[in-house]
C-alpha cells in the first residue's frame, strides 16, 4: 500500500470506527468525561510536511515529529488509553495509524526516503514496535483482538512486510535486512507466535497459523 492509498485507507478507517467508538464512550462515559487527550507535535526542519490527527475519548496520548520535505502522517486514536510515538527522518515518508479501544500502544520510526507504515490496532491491551531504516520500503501491520503484540523491523531498501493478527495473545517478531526481501505473516485463533528475519536479497517468505498456541522460528540468509 504505496502514499496516497495509505492516506486514504486511515482516513476511511476512522470514520468506520466512528459508530464503535461512541459505543465504547458511551460505556465508559464517567472515564472520558475525567482524563483529557494529550498531543504533542514537532517539525524540525524541511517543507510541505502534512499532518491530520483525530482523538476522540479519554486520556489518549499522541506524539509526532517529522525532520525532512514532503512527509505525511495521518493518525486517529479512538477510546480509551491508547497511546502513539511517531517519527520520521528523511523525505516522502507517509505513515497511517488508527487505534480503537483502550490501553493499545504503537511506536512507528522511519528513517530515510520513500518509506509507507500503515498499522492498525483494533481492541485491547495490543502493542506495536514497528521501525524502517532505508528507501522504498512497506509495510503493513493490522492487530485485532485483546493482548496481542508484534515487534517489526526492515532495514534496506525496497522491501515489503504485511503482518495480520486476529484474536488474542498472539505474538511476532519480524525482521528484514537487505533489498527486495517480501515477507506475508498471518495468525488467527490464540496465543500463536512467530519470529523470524530475512537476511540478504530477494528472500520471498509466506506464512499462516490457524489455531491456538501453535509456534514458528525461520531464519533465511542469502547473498
Amino acid at each position: 500500500m504505496k502514499h496516497i492509498d495509505v492516506v486514504k485507507f486511515v482516513r476511511e478507517f476512522n470514520r468506520s470506527c466512528a459508530v464503535a467508538a461512541a459505543v465504547l464512550l458511551s460505556a465508559s462515559s464517567a472515564a472520558a468525561q475525567s482524563a483529557p487527550n494529550d498531543l504533542y507535535i514537532e517539525q524540525l526542519s524541511g517543507t510541505q510536511n502534512e499532518i491530520e490527527i483525530l482523538q476522540e475519548g479519554s486520556d489518549n496520548s499522541l506524539a509526532i515529529s517529522q525532520d525532512g520535505s514532503s512527509n505525511s502522517v495521518t493518525a486517529g486514536q479512538q477510546g480509551i488509553s491508547n497511546t502513539a510515538d511517531i517519527s520520521q527522518v528523511g523525505d516522502n515518508n507517509r505513515v497511517g495509524m488508527s487505534q480503537l479501544g483502550s490501553n493499545n500502544s504503537a511506536s512507528i520510526r522511519q528513517e530515510g526516503n520513500d518509506n509507507d507504515a500503515l498499522a492498525i490496532q483494533w481492541g485491547g491491551d495490543n502493542t506495536l514496535d514497528a521501525s524502517q531504516a532505508g528507501n522504498a520500503n512497506t509495510m503493513s501491520v493490522g492487530q485485532y483482538g485483546v493482548g496481542n503484540s508484534a515487534v517489526t523491523s526492515q532495514l534496506g531498501d525496497a522491501n515489503e512486510m504485511t503482518l495480520t493478527q486476529h484474536g488474542d495473545a498472539h505474538h511476532a517478531e519480524l525482521s528484514q535486512e537487505g533489498s527486495a526481501n517480501f515477507m506475508r505473516v498471518s495468525q488467527d485463533g490464540d496465543s500463536n507466535s512467530v519470529v523470524g528475519e530475512q537476511v540478504g536479497n530477494g528472500n520471498s517468505m509466506e506464512l499462516q497459523q490457524d489455531g491456538t498456541g501453535n509456534s514458528i522460528t525461520f531464519r533465511q540468509y542469502s547473498n
